[in-house]
């Protein structure tokens, strides 16, 4: 199958992760394309002459809240003050819905499916039970799923007591009318998303830009409730054997208490802000 996997990688930070990230996944035998969207026109590592960086256009991203330039697709700008999540941290609000503008650079025709890795994302063991599982679900929108097999009900999205919605970021952009609807869903993560490239995985794009922009919360909420109302006929969530979870930023207790997780496929939350899990468990299970 020819698929390609592409990140977004947007500040020292997040280049600093990318690093490893790409690293183990060339390390796991994967061969084919890799492309990265970035806020620069190179990375600060080798890469493959098959490894493609994508310079985001000034159009499609702004985080420059003072600037006079015309507004951008996702600009800081644009982020409803209101909102406290957007008003708390809206560059990262800003960068996280650019995932969502691969096809705007690439060629989906090219391939049969597009793989979005989020950099904190290491891949471990042999990276073909990734194409395995492609192949015998080939048309399929694949996703990872929420780490703690969190459903979309129950208190953290709806109070019974006081019979009123607590808008988090699993189903913040259903309906209350959707969310009683999916309410024993099991949540999605959009830290590894396979999109394919036929019709459906085209739409699939377009209605998630579409979503994102309407400032709710950010990318992940907005994949969730996409794939809710239009394509779960034809979504999976991943077994945690193929995407798994390290442990988060601010449970991370040293690189004794790590322990080797049984996926190919292993994310670290929030290791943008803290990479010290990250950089850890790579030193332990991937570089030797």
């Amino acid at each position: 199958m020819k698929y390609a996997i592409y990140f977004l990688a947007v500040g020292d930070n997040a280049r600093r992760c990318l690093s490893l990230a790409y690293t183990s996944l060339r390390k796991a035998g994967f061969t084919n394309d890799v492309y990265i969207l970035c806020d620069q026109a190179s990375v600060p590592f080798a890469t493959s002459s098959n490894t493609h960086i994508l310079k985001i256009k000034d159009e499609h991203l702004n985080l420059d809240a003072d600037t006079d330039m015309p507004y951008a697709f996702f600009d800081v700008r644009r982020l409803d003050t209101r909102n406290p999540r957007s008003a708390r941290n809206p560059r990262k609000w800003s960068i996280c819905r650019a995932k969502t503008l691969i096809d705007q650079y690439i060629t989906f025709d090219a391939y049969e499916y597009v793989v979005y890795l989020d950099v904190d994302v290491l891949a471990q063991g042999s990276a073909s039970v990734m194409e395995d599982f492609l192949v015998q679900h080939k048309g399929a929108i694949i996703t990872a799923q929420n780490q703690n097999g969190q459903r979309l009900g129950g208190r953290g999205n709806f109070s019974l007591r006081e019979c009123r919605r607590v808008r988090t970021f699993s189903a913040a952009n259903l309906t209350t009318g959707e969310l009683f609807r999916y309410w024993f869903k099991k949540a999605l993560c959009s830290d590894i998303v396979c999109i394919p490239t036929n019709t459906d995985g085209k739409q699939l794009m377009e209605a998630w830009r579409a979503e994102v922009q309407k400032d709710i919360d950010y990318d992940q909420p907005a994949l969730q409730a996409v794939v809710l109302r239009h394509y779960s006929d034809i979504h999976i969530l991943a077994p945690y054997s193929l995407f798994g979870y390290g442990p988060y930023h601010n449970h991370y207790r040293g690189p004794d208490t790590l322990t080797k997780v049984a996926s190919t496929f292993v994310h670290f939350g929030g290791a943008i802000k803290d990479a010290r899990a990250f950089k850890a468990y790579y030193t332990r299970y991937i570089a030797t």
